[in-house]
């Protein structure tokens, strides 16, 4: 059997949404003594939204590789195949947000992150990561290289 290597990235919900989701899980206990039907929807939804999540998996050995989404314990994702990873690649990007204010007035915010990708030798790249902290992010790929047995690029003109 061929070895996986597992890196969950990221959850696909923010904290407000958690926090929604926790909310539906607790009050689907509260529920459930007078409507059993609704307090199992409540508690779907709410499990749904609190366990989402995404990442990459890999197996080496058979030259394969997915980026799936978790949900309520199911990895969903297409397996593709690779000849050869090659690196693991860190850029400055610019992130953006614009903000509308009640007099309908838009601002823009924008914001340097460090994002780190995996590159195969057929041009194709997966996201990994994206950090603040650039200590942070090398830590979390460092283990990703060392499984993989790849190099990091650091493309990006960031201090430690």
């Amino acid at each position: 059997m061929s070895r996986l290597l597992s890196y969950r990235i990221g959850s696909l919900a923010n904290w407000p949404l958690k926090l929604l989701g926790s909310l539906l899980v607790l009050l689907s206990v509260v529920v459930s003594f007078q409507h059993l039907i609704g307090a199992i929807i409540m508690l779907i939804v709410g499990m749904a939204i609190t366990t989402a999540s995404y990442g990459v998996q890999i197996k080496p050995e058979d030259r394969t590789y997915r980026e799936y989404m978790f949900l309520l314990g199911f990895k969903f994702g297409k397996w593709e195949s690779f000849n050869k990873i090659e690196k693991i690649f860190v850029n400055l990007v610019t992130e953006s947000e614009t903000i509308y204010s009640r007099a309908n007035r838009g601002y823009t915010i924008k914001k340097r992150k460090l994002a780190a990708f995996l590159k195969f030798n057929e041009d194709s790249k997966v996201k990994l990561y994206v950090e603040d902290d650039k200590g942070i992010l090398m830590k979390k790929l460092n283990r990703i290289a060392e499984d993989l047995s790849i190099p990091i690029t650091d493309n990006s003109t960031t201090p430690d």
